[in-house]
């Protein structure tokens, strides 16, 4: 049995006097579970914003990496000394080695983290998941290029 009349989003009966919110009646009328949150808040929206913001960061922490790296080496007497860098760039070239290095780092990272979050779920909040995950390699190549910057001034 129903306490609503039929056809209607208002209560009857007890109910009845008990005030019903807009949303509430939009989320009734459009199907959605009382309770719902809407498309751009809740959870969800949240954890986007924080995976946009760790993935932001590293970018641009690697992208000043490859720049600096690309710059110092255009200078005379200024060689990489990181091995695997030096062999992307013996078999690629200068610009394009050090980029596909900092892309399979972040691909790698993202995938990791990513997938570390989605198994976690349930027992660690994504925001710390997402925390031990991207700020390790962000940390590392700011502090590589704050070392190349003062090696090249």
């Amino acid at each position: 049995m129903s306490n609503r009349s039929p056809g209607s989003d208002y209560p009857v009966g007890p109910e009845r006097d008990r005030p019903v919110g807009v949303r509430a009646r939009m989320r009734r009328r459009v199907g959605a579970p009382l309770g719902a949150a809407s498309p751009r808040s809740g959870p969800v929206c949240g954890e986007r914003r924080q995976q946009i913001a760790a993935v932001g960061a590293l970018t641009a922490a690697q992208s000043a990496d490859l720049l600096v790296t690309v710059y110092g080496l255009s200078r005379p007497g200024v060689v990489e000394l990181n091995p695997v860098a030096v062999a992307a760039m013996e078999s690629l070239g200068t610009v394009p080695g050090l980029f596909l290095l900092s892309v399979v780092s972040l691909g790698a990272t993202v995938a990791i983290t990513e997938t570390t979050v989605w198994y976690c779920r349930t027992t660690f909040q994504p925001l710390w998941v997402r925390c031990l995950g991207y700020t390790p390699l962000t940390v590392l190549s700011l502090a590589v290029v704050g070392y190349n910057c003062f090696l090249l001034l």
